[in-house]
């Protein structure tokens, strides 16, 4: 991972995944949140280009960016009202990651195609990342998995591997913040593995022998 990704998924991390509700319910829709405003900055960006408002371009993006994120909310409420409401602010905070993760306030050349593909390419990666990062969360501080439904959420109990009670501190603030910092060092080592294989030939030799 290059230093600047880096520091952008510990931004991210820090304002919008920790304050979020520990369970990966409630984490699915703030990473479906994240990909809506991120398709909705990049298209605006492109008209702005389009109609040569460039001046404009980030007063519109933000005002645009939320009022998609109450639309967005609308649709949670019309959805399930619950998760709405436990969610509460928390739905706002993915327009801070769609600032920092995509590319939509600089005026590029690039067609719509290939800037959609690339901030979208980026979005994927970090939505990974957060799915994990929630999945991880809620089976160690509660042992469950859980999905949005109408009626809030519906928890799938695991069983447990020792006697005692999952650890609550992962559920807890401080708690993801140690998960956050342990997961982006893992997924820095993965990155560096996987960069030293793609550049060196016998390496790859010998990955991708049969």
């Amino acid at each position: 991972m290059k230093r600047n990704t880096l520091f952008m998924y510990i931004a991210v991390t820090l304002a919008v995944l920790i304050p979020s509700p520990a369970r990966f319910g409630y984490g699915l829709i703030v990473i479906l949140c994240i990909n809506f405003l991120m398709l909705i900055a990049t298209a605006s960006g492109k008209l702005l280009d389009f109609l040569n408002l460039d001046s404009l371009r980030a007063v519109v993006i933000l005002i645009l960016m939320v009022y998609a994120s109450v639309l967005f909310r609308q649709i949670v409420i019309l959805y399930s009202a619950l998760c709405a409401l436990n969610l509460g602010f928390v739905l706002y905070l993915p327009i801070s990651a769609v600032l920092m993760l995509g590319n939509c306030f600089e005026n590029s050349n690039i067609n719509m195609l290939n800037l959609l593909k690339s901030n979208m390419k980026e979005s994927l990666f970090f939505s990974l990342y957060a799915m994990f990062f929630f999945l991880v969360r809620e089976i160690a501080g509660y042992g469950t998995i859980s999905f949005p439904v109408p009626h809030g959420l519906v928890k799938l109990s695991l069983p447990q591997i020792i006697e005692h009670s999952p650890g609550t501190f992962w559920a807890t603030i401080p708690g993801s913040i140690v998960l956050a910092g342990l997961l982006l060092a893992g997924v820095t080592l993965i990155r560096k593995k996987c960069s030293i294989i793609s550049r060196s030939k016998e390496l790859k030799e010998i990955f991708y022998a049969d």
